[in-house]
């Protein structure tokens, strides 16, 4: 299963078994971008925004929500929001990329 298909299979309704099935298949990729680009794929917006603050939160919700997918994502809590030096090598190569605004 690519990460395309992950993305169809994670838009629709799912059971416990579905679910368990496809968080397998994402941490099967071992791919920080690839994870990172599914996240942004369900989102379902033609553009991200490049706030720093709103990323790194954003992330740090969804480490609480699914930590067996993002256990890769260290978040620094003492700073002014939630920062991951992981995230943020990303969201520099996305920025750059024009995929971030």
């Amino acid at each position: 299963m690519n990460m395309y298909e992950i993305n169809v299979e994670l838009r629709k309704e799912l059971d416990e078994e579905d679910k368990k099935r496809i968080i397998k298949e994402i941490k099967s990729h071992q791919n920080i971008d690839g994870i990172i680009a599914s996240i942004f794929a369900l989102s379902k917006r033609d553009r991200i925004s490049a706030d720093p603050k709103y990323l790194h939160n954003t992330f740090y919700s969804l480490k609480k929500k699914f930590p067996e997918i993002l256990i890769d994502f260290i978040f620094n809590e003492s700073e002014v929001y939630h920062f991951s030096k992981l995230l943020e090598r990303v969201f520099l190569d996305y920025k750059m990329q024009g995929l971030l605004g």
